[in-house]
């Protein structure tokens, strides 16, 4: 099974997405309503909170699935932190990724 295909499943998931959606859209309005930085900083922790449970749900997933091995994961975490040219253990912003991309020649 491929990743997509896990993924699709996992949206298809009528529950899953009405969890998912209700919690997001909650979390962007008060965003949007907030204009204290405080708040707004709370808003970002929340949003933040619910990617890292995402994104820890998909690779428990994958690890226990055996899609995907721990040391291939790693890698690719590796790689993709490395696309700005810095391994500081966090993905650049969406615009620095997409130029460091471009630059990379086909294997």
């Amino acid at each position: 099974m491929t990743m997509l295909l896990l993924i699709r499943r996992l949206q298809e998931n009528k529950k899953l997405e009405a969890i998912d959606d209700g919690a997001r859209r909650a979390r962007l309005l008060r965003f949007r309503r907030e204009s204290d930085a405080e708040e707004r900083i709370a808003a970002l922790e929340d949003e933040l909170g619910h990617l890292t449970l995402v994104c820890q749900s998909l690779a428990e997933l994958c690890l226990d699935k055996k899609l995907i091995s721990a040391e291939a994961l790693a890698g690719k975490m590796l790689e993709l932190d490395q696309l700005d040219g810095v391994a500081d253990g966090k993905l650049a912003p969406r615009k620095r990724r997409i130029k460091a991309r471009a630059g990379k020649s086909p294997k």
